[in-house]
């Protein structure tokens, strides 16, 4: 089954995210989601803001990406946990990176 994977190209984990499945090809069946496009961000605002597994990310106000939601419709902040568990080398950095200091964050440094 399919995983759904909601993000943004300048957030810095899902580029980091984006690297991994890149450096595993085919070792994860996924849909990806860029939020930027309206149709991903209503349904990813609706998992967001009524998921359990996402309360900490709403109390720290964190945007929450990016997002795996598994085949049985859970979500996960925790990608590198979830790609590790699925076989994939996890990548630490990304090539083409942003500035350090990007951020995704309503209030930090962190998505």
């Amino acid at each position: 089954m399919t995983v759904r994977i909601f993000g943004n190209p300048t957030c810095p984990d899902c580029r980091l995210l984006q690297a991994t499945l890149m450096a595993n090809p085919g070792k994860l069946d996924f849909q990806g989601n860029d939020i930027r496009q309206l149709p991903a961000l209503k349904e990813f605002l609706r998992i967001r803001d009524t998921a359990p597994e996402m309360a900490k990310a709403r109390e720290k106000g964190f945007i929450g990406i990016p997002c795996i939601v598994d085949e049985n419709g859970v979500p996960t902040l925790d990608w590198k946990s979830f790609v590790a568990s699925r076989g994939l080398t996890v990548v630490e950095t990304a090539p083409d990176a942003p500035a350090e200091g990007a951020s995704c964050s309503l209030k930090d440094r962190n998505c």
